[in-house]
């Protein structure tokens, strides 16, 4: 009966600690996506004010990063390559606002997370022409010394 009632408190603390390790993963992984989602929002209104600088610290610097605007003929590959890439967007438009049309759609994976959002760009050309449509945002985020980076970037525009 000792041996039956030390299985069974055994089980039982497997069990638990189990359960307690779910339910950690699982707020923690809620913890991730806020901060992912806070994150998001913190780009648009960057971008929006069109300044690479402020855009900057949420970006890895390395040669592997990769930034693709609807308009682009091929990726802009490389630290360097995406910031000109971004001023020339800047450059193109006298004001840029991007806005989420809904919370982000947010995969995590251990050291790296995809986000995809519906997002909304109203921007005036040089001409004065109103510009608006929608992108479908895709970014890549890496885990780096406890900060989310973005790797990558892709808009693909959503048709009329």
């Amino acid at each position: 009966m000792l041996q039956r009632m030390r299985k069974d408190g055994l089980l039982s603390l497997l069990l638990a600690t189990v359960l307690g390790v779910l339910v950690y993963s699982s707020q923690a992984q809620s913890s991730e996506a806020e901060t992912l989602g806070a994150l998001l929002n913190r780009y648009f209104a960057l971008a929006s004010e069109r300044d690479i600088s402020k855009l900057e610290p949420l970006w890895a610097h390395d040669s592997g990063v990769v930034l693709v605007f609807p308009s682009d003929k091929q990726a802009a590959v490389g630290w360097e390559a995406v910031k000109k890439s971004y001023q020339a967007r800047f450059n193109s438009v006298s004001e840029w606002k991007l806005s989420a049309k809904e919370p982000p759609h947010i995969q995590l994976h251990p050291g790296n997370a995809i986000t995809t959002t519906p997002v909304l760009i109203q921007a005036t050309a040089k001409s004065g022409a109103a510009i608006s449509y929608t992108l479908l945002f895709t970014q890549v985020f890496e885990r780096r010394d406890d900060r989310w980076l973005l790797v990558a970037s892709h808009g693909s525009k959503v048709p009329d």
